[in-house]
């Protein structure tokens, strides 16, 4: 499960929130994430969506809240 406060989305390639059981990449926000990188706004602007989202790079799947990572493409 995520941590509290803490709100997931598996995200397809244009952002969009896919439904349960749909892999895509790991999308987290809340305010026990970091903000951004130290010093380096082109990272943190390649790795915040809009809204807040922190894109991962993981592939997952939510069911019922959980989350399940996966390998691979």
């Amino acid at each position: 499960r995520p941590a509290p406060a803490t709100e997931v989305r598996i995200a397809g390639p244009s952002g969009e929130a896919l439904p349960d059981g749909a892999a895509g990449e790991l999308w987290l926000r809340g305010q026990s994430l970091f903000r951004g990188y130290w010093h380096d706004p082109a990272a943190t602007g390649a790795a915040f969506g809009d809204g807040g989202w922190f894109r991962t790079g993981d592939r997952a799947v939510l069911r019922e809240g959980w989350v399940s990572v996966l390998t691979g493409p």
